[in-house]
């Protein structure tokens, strides 16, 4: 899923008084920005909130996990260009970037994406329940100038992956790195489901310190699932796995080490000005 702006930087983080991620863009010479769709999925909300956040867009995205749907939302547009009912693809334009709203203080876009059950209805008073940091699910695409801490995209190579087994009997997977009440990967019957005895597939190990846990994100069948790093043991096999991450740094790095037996290559590019 991709960032709904192509360039920009974050001028505020997820927390529980914000439950969105804020993206600015007027430093770097921008205006009015196309505001793209984080994925693809269907208007429920096209609305203007003089003493909220403008112009909003809301969007529901229904087939990009088998465990739960999703809801993006897009706030301080300067114009919508959806109505409810409208169906769009990932990148698809929603809006363009604005001011309005009377708790906007600048130009800019306020972005939010929820975890919800199967099946839900919006409505969008559910945001306190449904809310997650959009860092954790919202990677960049390749060559893309934005910047901002967590901004990363990642290049994998699954071929050969080794086994991840549980320490215990009852390890919970989940759809995002942390732990939350609406992330926990469940059956039709609403179960957890929990990692197989015989194992799953490793594909890596995120270097973020997510909810005081690091993460392994494997493979379930075809499905990308996350779990605690210390409530797995990983076969003896060296995956590399490439990780380009855009952080604010005056310089280029380029660094290759070993991490819990994986080879991680790390390019840091420089801050856009």
């Amino acid at each position: 899923m991709r960032y709904p702006l192509w360039k920009g930087y974050i001028t505020q983080v997820f927390k529980t008084t914000h439950l969105g991620v804020d993206k600015g863009w007027l430093r770097l010479g921008i205006t009015k920005p196309k505001v793209g769709a984080w994925a693809d999925g269907v208007c429920v909300q096209s609305t203007y909130s003089q003493n909220y956040g403008g112009n909003g867009i809301a969007l529901i995205h229904r087939n990009i996990s088998k465990y739960h749907d999703y809801v993006s939302r897009y706030w301080h547009l300067d114009s919508r260009a959806l109505k409810v009912g409208d169906v769009v693809k990932e990148g698809d334009g929603v809006g363009i970037g604005g001011n309005t709203g009377l708790n906007s203080t600048g130009d800019h876009l306020h972005f939010e994406v929820w975890i919800v059950p199967k099946g839900y209805h919006f409505l969008a008073t559910d945001r306190p329940r449904f809310a997650i940091d959009t860092q954790l699910v919202t990677f960049i695409e390749k060559g893309q100038p934005f910047t901002g801490a967590g901004v990363q995209t990642m290049s994998l190579d699954y071929s050969k992956l080794p086994l991840a087994k549980p320490t215990g009997t009852l390890v919970r997977m989940r759809s995002t790195p942390a732990i939350l009440p609406n992330n926990v990967i469940a059956g039709a019957d609403g179960k957890p489901i929990f990692v197989p005895q015989e194992g799953i597939r490793f594909v890596g190990v995120i270097n973020e310190i997510i909810n005081n846990h690091r993460w392994v994100e494997c493979r379930y069948g075809q499905e990308k699932v996350f779990v605690a790093f210390n409530l797995l043991k990983i076969e003896d096999n060296v995956q590399i796995v490439e990780v380009e991450k855009i952080v604010e740094k005056v310089k280029p790095i380029n660094e290759t080490f070993i991490k819990d037996g994986v080879e991680i290559k790390l390019q840091v590019n420089e801050v856009l000005k």
